[in-house]
């Protein structure tokens, strides 16, 4: 049997078949695969063709506008993948080429969100991508404000931040550069309007006081969009060293009677009135002691009713306010009550019994309910016999025991400081 030779092409016809673009393809880092195949009769060799995919699509869009994506260079009836890998994750559709490529629409889920997402287009072992730029939508209302501290000292230096965050309909903060208007409205003044600038997907801003105690209102807007408003009320500062003044006569030191003291207006450096409800400590000493009461602002003025003390005595009194105290001391002289005290005693089967009063004070009036009487029976040797109560309707009546008295008996009452005495036999 005689076997044929195969002669191999000379090199003229291997040139020709390069010119006529067709060739073995040599693969090397970052070419297309080769998919496409076909069969040279003449060479007796597999000869193939590189496929080169791409991508066709609006670049830039608006969150949830629709985008369609076309993947061109896949051959018909080819299977052809598209991941789209943005803030949600992956997400993968299949579609089979026709004489056009393969189409894509992307989905609501993967274009609401304001960012980048990146495309990957795959046929066999072809890969081709790209990038989508997602920017925010129009934004939608309300516009949001965050102010804190909401309360700020009146004195031209306190400050407050406002926060702002404006978005679209899907929450994606309106972009860098965009223009914020801060509307801040006074009682009684004309409304103040300051421009921010978005920035990292928020606008803020520093809010200064001024110098008058008034209640006020911030709000936002970005275009025609606005926000409800939010306080931010200016108050005054500590008030300025203060005066402490009597209101009606001082009473005489019984110990039941009350002393009403008030402050004068308290206002700081600016002359803002302190708002209701303004602490104020009260002090107060004499040479037994000293004690304190508080009391709180209404208009300005804070009130305290001082118990009369049972002896006569001067009061020293001093307040202080947020830091700020009288400018000097209140000094208040309560004068002795010189009561006259009526007594009697007599003996009886139980013992000794005792009346005191009525006892009178000043203008001959009934010393008040509660007043204190103290009464004790003492014999010749010493032995004593004691009971005290309280006055009422200028009254008090106590039966002491007698066993281990004797003789003559000196009998007191005690009242007001003031002692009474009378001899029973």
């Amino acid at each position: 049997m005689k076997h044929r030779r195969r002669e191999l092409p000379d090199g003229r016809r291997l040139l020709r078949l390069l010119a006529a673009g067709t060739a073995l393809t040599v693969l090397a880092a970052g070419t297309a695969l080769v998919v496409n195949r076909a069969f040279d009769t003449d060479l007796g060799v597999v000869i193939t063709r590189p496929m080169q995919l791409s991508l066709a699509y609006t670049r830039r869009i608006q969150a949830a506008e629709p985008v369609t994506v076309a993947v061109r260079g896949a051959p018909t009836g080819a299977a052809v993948s598209l991941v789209s890998v943005g803030s949600i994750g992956a997400v993968t559709a299949d579609a089979v080429a026709g004489r056009d490529g393969a189409t894509f629409e992307l989905s609501d889920d993967t274009t609401r969100w304001a960012g980048t997402v990146t495309l990957i287009a795959r046929s066999g072992n072809s890969v081709t991508s790209g990038t989508l730029t997602i920017a925010p939508g129009p934004v939608v209302g309300p516009a949001l404000a965050a102010v804190g501290p909401r309360s700020i000292v009146a004195d031209g230096a306190d400050r407050s931040m406002v926060v702002t965050m404006p978005a679209d309909r899907f929450g994606n903060a309106a972009p860098d550069g965009t223009l914020v208007d801060v509307v801040r409205g006074r009682a009684g003044a004309t409304e103040r309007r300051t421009e921010l600038r978005m920035d990292g997907l928020l606008a803020h801003g520093l809010l200064t006081s001024g110098t008058k105690a008034v209640s006020g209102e911030v709000r936002v807007g970005v275009g025609a969009v606005s926000g409800p408003t939010v306080s931010l009320d200016e108050v005054a500062g500590p008030p300025v060293p203060f005066l402490l003044q009597v209101t009606g006569a001082v009473p005489e030191a019984d110990g039941r009677s009350l002393l009403t003291v008030r402050t004068a207006v308290l206002r700081d450096r600016f002359g803002n009135v302190q708002p209701d409800g303004t602490e104020v400590n009260l002090r107060w000493s004499d040479a037994s002691g000293g004690s304190e009461a508080d009391g709180y602002t209404v208009r300005g003025v804070a009130e305290f009713a001082i118990e009369a003390p049972g002896r006569a005595a001067t009061l020293a009194l001093r307040a202080t306010c947020r830091g700020a105290a009288t400018a000097r001391p209140l000094k208040v002289t309560f004068r002795a009550v010189r009561p006259v005290i009526a007594l009697t005693a007599r003996r009886n089967p139980k013992g000794i019994g005792v009346v005191v009063g009525p006892v009178r004070g000043s203008l001959g009036a009934l010393v008040a309910d509660g007043t204190p009487a103290a009464v004790s029976v003492i014999d010749p040797k010493g032995h004593k016999a004691t009971g005290s109560g309280q006055l009422v309707e200028g009254m008090l009546r106590l039966e002491l025991p007698d066993d281990a008295l004797s003789g003559v008996l000196s009998v007191r009452a005690t009242v007001l400081g003031r002692t009474e005495r009378v001899t029973l036999r």
